[in-house]
């Protein structure tokens, strides 16, 4: 985006809402007002910038338009502890909404969760056990270059 002569010029990976642009930029997804105040980035790696990339190539103004005023209330307000726990409930709702896009499982037991924790925890002592036998030999190839 550019303004030149008081016209916003858009590039070709522009998307304009209202006041704002949403850039396509590779691995992102950029949200700036035009007049420069505000500027967001969103890794398309987090499921909120995959979906801000698929709204941008689909043109979706109406939930654009929606993150963008969202997003501007968000960073004019001043919060208080209050505000954040509100927030903060409202995010795990939304969640807990839509499990689906995040992942998440409904339906898990006790047992299946035990398991699931079982298998991480030897994983995570596998490798632990490979990071210390490779430091074991690192140890070892100092040694004998100093001895």
């Amino acid at each position: 985006m550019k303004i030149v002569n008081g016209k916003v010029k858009l590039d070709a990976n522009d998307y304009r809402v209202g006041n704002f642009v949403f850039h396509d930029e590779e691995g992102h997804v950029k949200m700036m007002d035009i007049g420069g105040a505000l500027s967001v980035r969103v890794s398309k790696a987090f499921a909120k910038g995959r979906m801000l990339d698929m709204a941008v190539k689909e043109r979706s103004s109406g939930f654009l338009t929606n993150i963008a005023a969202t997003t501007y209330n968000f960073l004019c307000t001043i919060p208080d502890m209050e505000f954040f726990k509100a927030v903060n409930d409202a995010c795990i709702a939304c969640v807990n909404r839509h499990k689906d896009i995040y992942g998440l499982k409904d339906d898990i037991t006790a047992e299946e969760d035990a398991e699931i924790l079982k298998e991480e925890m030897e994983l995570h002592d596998a490798s632990d056990e490979v990071a210390e036998k490779v430091k074991e030999g690192e140890d070892k190839e100092k040694d004998a270059e100093n001895g």
